[in-house]
């Protein structure tokens, strides 16, 4: 496998490939970015697209109920 065959996967995400590797990556990626304390998992996972849309979708009814 080649780099540049494996730089197109992480642009589109995680895809039936490493998951614990697609994991780590988007969390040092998004530590670099946000620093330690703006990663949570939920963001982790939505950041390789593995975060079901139900569950989008309920913590922002969640948020929108707290905001309240």
């Amino acid at each position: 496998m080649s780099w540049r065959k494996d730089q197109r996967r992480a642009e589109r995400g995680y895809h039936h490939g490493n998951l614990r590797e697609a994991l780590l990556q988007a969390a040092l990626d998004l530590i670099a970015q946000k620093g330690a304390a703006g990663v949570l998992p939920e963001t982790i996972r939505l950041s390789i697209g593995i975060e079901h849309s139900a569950d989008i979708i309920e913590d922002i009814d969640q948020a929108l109920r707290a905001a309240r």
